[in-house]
């Protein structure tokens, strides 16, 4: 690490002599640190390990070289939860979500069908749900033009045959068990995956209600609405805009429901990952606040649904707290009001857990998700 210069004269001189050795100081120290993340296992948030460090070196700024708090936090709260399992986890984590294309049944089945790739093939155990994986990931792409769909008016219309997403959401959805004619609602609805499913659930009886607090999502939710649903079915739900945490302060809200679903906003590890400047500040606050804030939606969710009625809760977060932690406490604080419907993995994927299922990537491609079914009784 020690910088030869040639001899200075003058103070000028003197000064860049000094500047240049400590920048030399700075380089060895920055090297030696990327030696030490990319070879110890548990510091590779520092430094992902699948890209060299010379080029992750140039291409993070300073501050990032100098501050691993966050990154290093990170490791250590899920290598504490997860174990040995964390290192294949994280490495699963860091791959492409897989999505599956799942087939829209309010259009014609065999015209959609015949616009797969060859190779397509059918996933197994989703009941009446129809989805296919494709030989290559096609996520993102639209490579299906819109087909025919005959509303129960007689009036065609077109509409989108597939919607890519994670298959572990659909098993999710599935576990509710929506039936035709339910009323339900959708606390936190966007992007809209969910919503599908349960309004093709509903056929052709039945009330939804799809909440989504942030404008943009609300915006995106709509446009997904009008790809796939006919707007007579349509004309059956209602898209609102509201905090979900207060949605039982609403008289005409209370008991109302024979199913509502809550995917909760949460910590979404998956996401974060993506994001080097926030991973950068992780800190395990984050996901009590998130744990908080959650805690308050299920509690507005046992108020909307009827006795009788049952509650999906899910979230793509890693951690306990967020999971199985907010239904524990939901039980604490509303004790004798609802008792946990405990779901199977359908096939092979998820585990069971305490108080419902989790799907994780490393065991079967899907996920993260987390979900678990309540029924209120009081």
């Amino acid at each position: 690490g020690q910088a030869i210069l040639p001899p200075m004269a003058g103070s000028s001189h003197l000064s860049a002599r000094v500047i240049l050795l400590v920048i030399g100081f700075l380089v060895s120290e920055q090297a030696r640190h990327l030696h030490f993340c990319c070879s110890d296992r548990r510091r590779h948030f520092a430094v992902p390990r699948r890209r060299g460090c010379v080029q992750v070196a140039a291409q993070l700024r300073a501050s990032d070289l100098l501050d691993r708090r966050g990154w290093n936090a990170f490791d250590r709260y899920f290598g504490d939860l997860f174990g040995e399992r964390w290192p294949a986890l994280y490495d699963a984590l860091s791959k492409p979500v897989e999505h599956v294309a799942r087939l829209s049944s309010f259009v014609d089945s065999e015209s959609a069908r015949s616009q797969l790739p060859g190779g397509s093939t059918e996933v197994p155990d989703l009941d009446s749900v129809v989805a296919f994986k494709a030989p290559v990931n096609c996520n993102g792409l639209r490579l299906f033009e819109m087909r025919d769909a005959v509303a129960s008016t007689g009036k065609r219309e077109r509409l989108s045959p597939f919607y890519f997403m994670d298959v572990a959401s659909i098993h999710a959805v599935l576990a509710l068990g929506v039936r035709p004619g339910d009323k339900v609602v959708d606390l936190c609805a966007a992007p809209g995956g969910k919503t599908l499913l349960i309004a093709e659930a509903l056929a052709e009886e039945g009330e939804l209600v799809a909440n989504e607090l942030s404008d943009p999502r609300r915006v995106r939710l709509c446009r997904v609405l009008v790809e796939y649903v006919p707007e007579d079915v349509r004309a059956r739900f209602r898209v609102s805009g509201q905090d979900a945490t207060r949605w039982s302060k609403n008289a005409k809200e209370q008991a109302a429901y024979d199913c509502v679903l809550l995917d909760a906003p949460c910590s979404s590890e998956r996401h974060l990952m993506e994001k080097a400047a926030s991973l950068a500040e992780w800190s395990a606050n984050r996901v009590k606040v998130n744990a908080k804030r959650q805690e308050s939606l299920l509690l507005a969710a046992l108020d909307t649904v009827r006795i009788g009625g049952r509650i999906l809760y899910s979230t793509c977060a890693l951690a306990t707290l967020e999971n199985d932690g907010v239904v524990e406490r939901l039980l604490k604080r509303r004790p004798g009001r609802a008792r946990v419907e405990q779901p199977c993995p359908r096939g092979e994927v998820g585990e069971t857990t305490d108080h419902g299922v989790l799907v994780l990537p490393d065991r079967c491609g899907a996920g993260p998700l987390y979900y678990s079914v309540l029924t209120r009784t009081a």
